[in-house]
């Protein structure tokens, strides 16, 4: 439906695109960015049989992921992930595996899928990259069976630990953390599923199981009574 290509070396220099790192077909009314995921149309049925889909940043790192016998990989259009793309996930998996740049942009992409993945009625779990790695130098390194050694957390477990970050934190820092969990839970559907992640919300933050379970309670009455 459209053409993409990046930046190289042999890009000419005097041409108006060589600011831009990639260069995608202008929009038109079959291709839309935030409706369409790369590779998509060939990964459909590695993704049914694997039953999860790896979602990565870019459109090279899905071919790198195929290159090395990932083939359940696909990657939005050089845009933050949309509703509308994981609504594509989810005609063929319930469950959705991301492996992002292990920085703070990658950690921000994730937290702003997370609550868009459960409101869509998906599974989401994150890989944990080394410190300074991304998919396509560690798939290049390790392969497939790379994912073997990564720890794959569920995005409510990560997006607690990285929202906590290091040290001791206070209660006060504690409960905030928890409230932005709780923010990201009330888009999911289920009673069943809030409460598994609940769990983890706790265990990610370390708050006193009785004490978060109370605010988690009042958060969710004031929640319905907002509506």
């Amino acid at each position: 439906v459209a053409f993409t290509a990046r930046q190289l070396d042999m890009t000419p220099k005097d041409h108006g695109s060589w600011k831009a790192k990639y260069i995608n077909s202008p929009e038109t009314p079959i291709f839309k960015k935030s409706q369409l995921l790369f590779n998509l149309d060939r990964a459909k049925d590695a993704i049914s049989s694997a039953k999860r889909a790896l979602m990565v940043e870019g459109q090279l790192d899905a071919l790198r992921c195929w290159d090395v016998g990932l083939r359940e990989a696909v990657a939005p259009q050089g845009t933050s992930v949309t509703e509308e793309q994981l609504g594509l996930v989810k005609r063929y998996t319930d469950r959705l595996d991301v492996l992002l740049d292990n920085d703070a942009a990658g950690a921000k992409a994730v937290l702003r899928v997370i609550p868009m993945a459960l409101k869509t009625g998906l599974e989401i779990h994150v890989y944990g990259l080394p410190q300074g790695e991304d998919p396509d130098d560690f798939l290049r390194k390790k392969g497939a069976s790379g994912l073997d050694e990564l720890e794959a957390s569920s995005g409510i477990y990560f997006a607690g630990k990285y929202l906590l970050g290091s040290g001791n934190p206070s209660p006060e820092q504690r409960a905030k953390v928890l409230n932005s969990l709780f923010e990201m839970l009330a888009k999911c559907s289920s009673e069943v599923v809030r409460e598994g992640y609940f769990e983890e919300a706790v265990q990610a933050t370390g708050a006193p199981a009785p004490a978060a379970k109370a605010d988690f309670e009042r958060f969710f009455r004031q929640n319905r009574s907002s509506r």
